[in-house]
């Protein structure tokens, strides 16, 4: 396993499609934060999330719609993270769930 730039490799022969769910999305497909930023993938999310500010994360995410669960449901097909995130709204469950998922891909490449 390699990253680079952003990026996950992975050089294990049919680990292409998990390797999909970490790896960086299509350009058109970046999550555009409302400060004009945008989030690649899963794993810049989980990064960017201590440095979004409040009035932002709150912009994304309170209780009326939660765009990050909508984002991961709609454009990386992760149903069950999605409905993970959707439940929460502070900025420190969101990094857990993020943080759990990833750490639970990176066991499955082993």
């Amino acid at each position: 396993m390699k990253k680079k730039g952003g990026k996950i490799r992975v050089r294990k022969k049919g680990s292409y499609k998990r390797t999909l769910r970490l790896s960086d999305t299509k350009p058109e497909f970046y999550f555009k934060l409302i400060n004009g930023k945008s989030i690649k993938n899963i794993l810049g999310l989980a990064d960017d999330l201590d440095k979004i500010p409040d009035e932002v994360l709150y912009h994304h995410v309170n209780p009326q719609r939660n765009d990050f669960s909508n984002w991961l449901r709609d454009i990386f097909k992760q149903k069950k993270l999605a409905d993970e995130i959707s439940k929460v709204q502070s900025r420190l469950e969101i990094q857990v769930i993020l943080l759990k998922f990833i750490v639970k891909q990176l066991k499955r490449l082993r």
